[in-house]
């Protein structure tokens, strides 16, 4: 039997071994590191995302120009339509290229009114006024309509905010705001069988409305604020053929210019026929901004 291996002996043989034992636990311990790599190891980038819209964004608004309302309000005939947002001038333009206004007195230009209808005219309650004589001479009148965006300034007296007279100065067909009601009133000649109808609507100072009044070929007639129907009435009564047109005032005998209106007026078309409920409302829409 061999000998037993002293300490030295024993170093000697098993130095290499350890060595060899050493160099295969460090290697594979390497390659477990690279399998299973440690919170340092660098991230691939990350992949770029399309934005989603948020809901909580606000809505795009959709404004009308003045151009596409004028657009929307020829659509159905007018004869007539001064949006009265004249820079300068005395002559207030017809859409229709037929029946110019002129501006009588010194009324305010320009002043802000809606995105629709940015500039209006105002009217100062003493001697202003438009006046288009010359749309009465139309032939004849089967129907009509007559509308205006207002914005009033004071509740004082009565005025008148458009109207039709005869010649003389008589009334005829026309749109007012009342005293002492305080409402919107139309009244279509003078004297007893004339009609005479009020809105629901108690206007308030600074508010914008939208004032319709049609009259259909059957003398049907109805009395409409911002879209919306406020009275009903007959009506024989048409616009004098050789009679006074004006917006802002109306005529007495004489005839002579009174009852001016206090406030803003824009957008006043005037038509041939009578509008339905449904035209006078999607008119409304188109100017209600």
């Amino acid at each position: 039997m061999p000998p037993p291996l002293e300490g030295e002996n024993v170093r000697r043989l098993l130095g290499p071994g350890l060595l060899i034992l050493l160099i295969v636990v460090v290697g594979g311990g390497y390659l477990v590191l690279r399998d299973h790599p440690t919170s340092t190891k660098r991230q691939p980038p990350p992949v770029a995302r399309t934005p989603t819209t948020s809901h909580s964004a606000a809505p795009s608004v959709t404004r009308t120009s003045p151009a596409s309302y004028a657009a929307r309000i020829l659509q159905d005939h007018p004869v007539a339509l001064w949006l009265l947002n004249d820079p300068s001038g005395t002559t207030a333009r017809d859409q229709t290229g037929r029946f110019p206004g002129t501006y009588v007195g010194s009324p305010h230009r320009g002043g802000a009114f809606s995105s629709s209808l940015p500039a209006s005219t105002s009217f100062d309650g003493v001697d202003d006024r438009v006046t288009a004589n010359a749309l009465t001479r139309l032939r004849s009148w089967p129907g009509y309509t007559i509308e205006g965006w207002v914005r009033l300034t004071q509740q004082s007296v009565e005025e008148h905010i458009i109207a039709f007279n005869q010649a003389n100065g008589g009334n005829g067909p026309g749109l007012l705001h009342d005293q002492p009601t305080r409402k919107f009133k139309f009244r279509d000649c003078e004297g007893p069988g004339c009609a005479q109808v009020f809105s629901t609507t108690f206007p308030h100072l600074g508010t914008l409305y939208l004032l319709d009044v049609s009259v259909d070929p059957n003398n049907r007639g109805t009395l409409y604020v911002n879209g919306r129907p406020q009275a009903h009435f007959v009506s024989a009564h048409r616009p004098d053929t050789k009679g006074l047109f004006t917006i802002g005032a109306e005529y007495d005998s004489g005839p002579t210019p009174t009852s001016f209106f206090h406030g803003e007026i824009a957008g006043v078309a005037v038509y041939a026929h009578a509008l339905d409920a449904a035209t006078v409302m999607a008119h409304y829409r188109a100017g209600a901004h």
